[in-house]
């Protein structure tokens, strides 16, 4: 299924795509240094406390297996909850995909994978059992049964790092899997090792890509040893070359008896055997094991070592990390593993990635339920509207926010969620543009904005900040969350939108149109890391397809700088015009204009004010002043006075335009309203409610005010 991005964070994910090599040898390697790297810079003092727990690791030697609770035919049991991040696309690999991956990693660490018989001679002797089996969890950790699956609607998909690692279950009773579409860091996947896990739990487990997940769906059975590697190293394993990413480097050592040491292989060598001259001067005992599931080669890697078994079976028997705890017969019964496998109700989700709609306009929402096979489904699309296909049609006729019902049921029961304020549709009936400065409900009921992601992060109105006003709409992308509550989840790549009505620009004469907002926003780093961006997009079929007019990127939006604290405007000088020209393409009769905020690494808070379709660039009401003359009151419901009380004025003609630059009224002053400054604007001259250009011409200059008619 196409995952629909916003157009800025699409850029960035082009870039990091996939590799151009054939998928037999596509090189992506773990991630494990460097996030180790990030976690030391976040936290300094852990680097000394994990080098001296990582000694002690080392320095076990003696396994006593009565300390490990075993099953009946031998194993450790380790519990797993997969915690899939998506966005409704192919990341949201399926139950079988999953399914796969379990049955793969159980042969792998039990040497059950058909393919150790292409381990080479020298090899197969040391070929382990390590004896640990995986089960998906059966309790969650409130008791309650589950499949051990649970599906996560997030931006956090892309490009994810830890801030990804949503709903950890508790890492010294359950093996946390996060998947994913993307990592920032462009690796395959990583995970910490005990040692660095033991102070960070909330971060403990793997970050996987799901293109690297199991065997099938979007995987291939090259990847498929992946997520086995990624476990390895919550085990206490290290590259087989040592603590890096880089193979092919320097010879170093995992601190394993029975693997040699080696620089690392990024590819096969002819007939698997290399011999690393450099690293070891003995290439009958010290040949390379290519096949490890620790190194890089991308050849068939399909082993462990006897060392590398005992390593990981004395990491089970120690507290770092919990991980005593976790193959523990209490944390078994907790994750349900002495219970047969059960019928679980099913999760209900849906969506649609049409979110704003004109009346009339049919749009198509999906279930995407999960956790049983869904026998039937209900919704509720409010207005009296229902359905029950997996692939539901609804057309709305009523206007403003809908909040959304489903219901789905399996043989073992019935999952409803409710999504409130998950649409808007609009009047499709197209207005004269006009621009709004959030200060009255009702034009500010014809600008909705949508949280895509039902999180934190989103537009809001305020009533304590504003251009000129007490009023503007405000992105709250400040994180003043607690510690550890801000571990996971931050703004940064979210994305939400503010929509105006349906215009009609289809008086505008082609390079008219602006765009105008004023803006206010920082930045809470002093290092350069303004990366917010703000898609200005236009659509001219009620929503169902947007087109780029143009995106700002940060110190454009971040101008106010470093902000330590939760930013917010303190005056109008804190304001920055906003004017972009509208293309020749969106003037037509009906256009829908859309402002997509995508926060960056460092985001403070966002402010809009004074946002809308003119002819008239942002700053005009601002930069062309005459001292002598006087409009009041403003705004107003009433006639409006406008006094010239320069004497030296004995001319004076008054233009008053729309948004659009109509001339609505226009008139000569006669010599008395201008001596005694009594000329006024009747209300009937007026339009709707909105914004208005007043120019004054005299003799001696020109004055332009903007007038706010309430």
């Amino acid at each position: 299924m196409k995952r629909h991005l916003p157009f800025a964070l699409t850029t960035i994910l082009l870039g990091a795509g996939f590799a151009t090599q054939a998928q037999t040898t596509e090189y992506r390697g773990c991630g494990n240094v460097q996030a180790r790297k990030s976690l030391y810079q976040l936290y300094p003092a852990m680097e000394q406390e994990a080098a001296k727990k990582a000694a002690v690791l080392d320095a076990v030697k003696k396994i006593d297996f009565s300390r490990l609770q075993k099953t009946a035919d031998d194993k450790y049991i380790i519990p797993i909850v997969f915690h899939v991040l998506h966005n409704y696309g192919n990341e949201n690999i399926s139950d079988a995909q999953l399914q796969n991956q379990m049955k793969l990693l159980n042969e792998d660490y039990n040497k059950g994978n058909a393919d150790t018989s292409l381990v080479i001679d020298l090899y197969k002797p040391l070929i382990a059992n390590v004896g640990i089996e995986f089960r998906l969890a059966r309790l969650d950790p409130n008791g309650k049964p589950t499949t051990g699956i649970e599906r996560i609607g997030t931006s956090k998909t892309y490009m994810a790092d830890n801030q990804g690692k949503f709903n950890y279950w508790p890492p010294d009773q359950y093996m946390n899997v996060w998947i994913c579409e993307s990592i920032g860091s462009g690796a395959a996947g990583y995970a910490y090792t005990p040692d660095d896990a033991d102070g960070i739990r909330f971060w403990d487990g793997v970050l996987i890509r799901s293109d690297y997940v199991g065997g099938m769906g979007t995987s291939i059975p090259v990847r498929d040893m992946a997520l086995t590697h990624e476990i390895a190293h919550c085990l206490n394993l290290l590259h087989l070359w040592g603590a890096t990413n880089d193979p092919e480097v320097a010879c170093g050592d995992d601190g394993v008896d029975d693997t040699p040491i080696t620089k690392g292989h990024k590819g096969c060598a002819a007939g698997l055997y290399a011999y690393d001259t450099v690293c070891t001067p003995k290439p009958n005992v010290d040949t390379a094991n290519m096949q490890n599931f620790m190194e890089y080669t991308y050849c068939p890697q399909v082993m462990f070592t006897n060392g590398q078994k005992d390593r990981m079976l004395i990491t089970l028997q120690n507290s770092f990390a919990g991980r005593d705890v976790l193959v523990s017969g209490a944390a078994n019964t907790k994750a349900g593993m002495d219970l047969p496998v059960q019928d679980v109700a099913p999760v209900a989700d849906f969506n649609t990635f049409t979110r704003y709609v004109c009346a009339g306009t049919p749009i198509q929402l999906r279930d995407y339920s999960y956790g049983d096979t869904i026998a039937s489904r209900s919704w509720d699309f409010g207005d009296g509207l229902t359905g029950n296909a997996v692939q539901a049609p609804v057309t709305y006729t009523n206007t403003g926010y809908k909040n959304i019902t489903l219901a789905a049921t399996s043989n073992a029961g019935t999952g409803t969620v409710t999504k409130s304020d998950y649409l808007f549709v609009a009047n499709a009936t197209p207005k004269a543009t006009y621009i709004n400065s959030f200060e009255y409900p009702q034009q500010n009921a014809e600008w909705p904005s949508i949280n895509i992601f039902g999180n934190r992060w989103k537009w809001s109105l305020i009533n304590n900040a504003g251009y000129k006003s007490v009023s503007s709409m405000m992105y709250n992308s400040f994180d003043d969350r607690a510690y550890p509550l801000n571990t996971s989840g931050n703004a940064l790549n979210d994305w939400d939108d503010i929509y105006s009505p349906v215009f009609d620009l289809s008086n505008y004469q082609p390079g008219t149109a602006h765009v105008n907002f004023f803006s206010s926003g920082a930045s809470t780093s002093s290092l350069g890391d303004a990366n917010d961006r703000l898609a200005i997009q236009y659509s001219t079929d009620c929503g169902l397809s947007w087109k780029l007019v143009d995106t700002l990127k940060g110190l454009a939006i971040q101008h106010m700088g470093y902000q330590p604290n939760s930013f917010r405007p303190g005056s109008e000088y804190d304001w920055k015009a906003q004017d972009l020209k509208l293309p020749n393409d969106a003037l037509k009769s009906s256009v829908i204009l859309r402002l997509r905020y995508i926060p960056g690494v460092a985001s403070n808070n966002l402010f809009i004010d004074e946002l809308g379709i003119s002819a008239w660039a942002t700053g005009v009401p601002d930069v062309v002043k005459h001292s002598g003359v006087a409009v009041y009151p403003n705004p107003s419901s009433q006639d409006v006075n406008l006094s010239i009380q320069d004497k030296s004025v004995n001319t004076a003609k008054v233009q008053l335009t729309d948004v659009s630059g109509r001339i609505i009224y226009s008139r000569q002053l006669t010599a008395q309203e201008i001596s005694t400054g009594s000329a006024v604007l009747p209300a009937q001259v007026f339009g709707a409610a909105g914004i208005y250009l007043l120019g004054i011409q005299t003799n001696t200059g020109s004055h332009v005010e903007k007038l706010i008619r309430q």
